[in-house]
């Protein structure tokens, strides 16, 4: 027997323009079986946003004790290097809260990814992951959530 009822939405935001292909996939759990939609093809045009932003890639599950690593993109639009500052926020169960700042140097109109080491306590639950620039604007967030088992 099969069903085909299951949806699923995200909020994204192209971090500049080009050609992007998008999927959406899930790993399925003990319960319900995997599934992956079909690529889709998108163009995004326009000018790119006249401020430095920001993009976060994590896990959307992790095990307690585990490390992972956290790949932090900015992306700077100006015609001058930008020496960042990123800010990781991470908060979760028990009042679990993690702060750090990581430095990122990115040349004039490209992009540049830093990498956080995270060990995850040994607590199960939801962790949100905030990353931000310094000092804050609008464009320079993103958060995801990380289930840990």
């Amino acid at each position: 027997m099969t069903y085909n009822t299951g949806s699923y939405s995200a909020s994204w935001t192209p971090p500049t323009a080009g050609n992007y292909l998008l999927a959406a996939s899930w790993s399925g759990d003990n319960q319900l079986a995997g599934s992956q939609s079909a690529t889709v093809s998108l163009a995004i045009t326009g000018s790119m946003p006249s401020t430095p932003t920001v993009l976060l890639n994590s896990p959307s599950t992790a095990t307690q004790g585990q490390t992972i690593t956290l790949s932090l993109t900015v992306f700077n639009p100006t015609s001058s290097t930008l020496n960042a500052n990123l800010t990781v926020s991470i908060i979760g169960p028990g009042n679990y809260t993690s702060f750090e700042v990581v430095p990122a140097e990115v040349d004039a109109t490209s992009q540049s990814t830093v990498y956080y080491d995270w060990r995850i306590p040994n607590l199960s639950g939801a962790y949100t992951v905030t990353i931000g620039l310094l000092p804050p604007t609008p464009e320079g967030v993103d958060i995801e959530t990380i289930q840990v088992t």
